[in-house]
């Protein structure tokens, strides 16, 4: 196996002082069974692997998403792609809140933006961003005559949350 083994320190997890990441590494979803990859998702492949990982996960798991920028990104790229997907994973199913989520941004990939997805410190979810994209999230469609960001769900979400 040709991938770094990645360690996460718990107890530094629980004093929230860092998360310890090793370096850019290849990945392969073939050499984890169990890890599921998406590359450049659509709105509706990211929702389905979001809430599917979400269906699965007990409500009292430790879910820890890690963000990390793609090359040449910046700025606040990575916090919003961890604000919808921490929206995603805490609002499903339905009375989904209450959730544990650990939020970090770690250093960045040396392609395009990366998210992971760790239940029980065990990578599950690895979604790899187009440059300079979002991570958009269910509502993914608009009737014609509707304007983006009208709908009722939206504004927690980026594009369309402000701030």
């Amino acid at each position: 196996m040709h991938m770094r083994v990645l360690a996460i320190g718990f107890g530094i997890l629980i004093g929230m002082a860092g998360l310890c990441l090793g370096q850019d590494r290849e990945f392969k979803a073939s050499t984890i069974d169990s890890v599921v990859e998406i590359t450049e998702p659509t709105c509706f492949e990211a929702t389905f692997e979001l809430r599917d990982l979400a269906g699965r996960v007990e409500l009292d798991e430790l879910i820890i998403i890690v963000s990390r920028l793609g090359k040449a990104e910046k700025g606040a790229l990575g916090k919003r792609r961890l604000h919808n997907a921490a929206e995603t994973l805490s609002n499903y199913p339905p009375g989904g809140s209450g959730r544990t989520l650990v939020l970090a941004e770690a250093e960045p990939n040396r392609d395009r933006g990366v998210l992971e997805i760790f239940v029980k410190g065990r990578l599950e979810l690895r979604i790899v961003i187009a440059r300079d994209k979002e991570l958009y999230v269910s509502p993914c469609v608009h009737e014609p005559n509707e304007r983006p960001c009208s709908t009722a769900d939206e504004p927690r979400l980026y594009p369309c949350k402000k701030g």
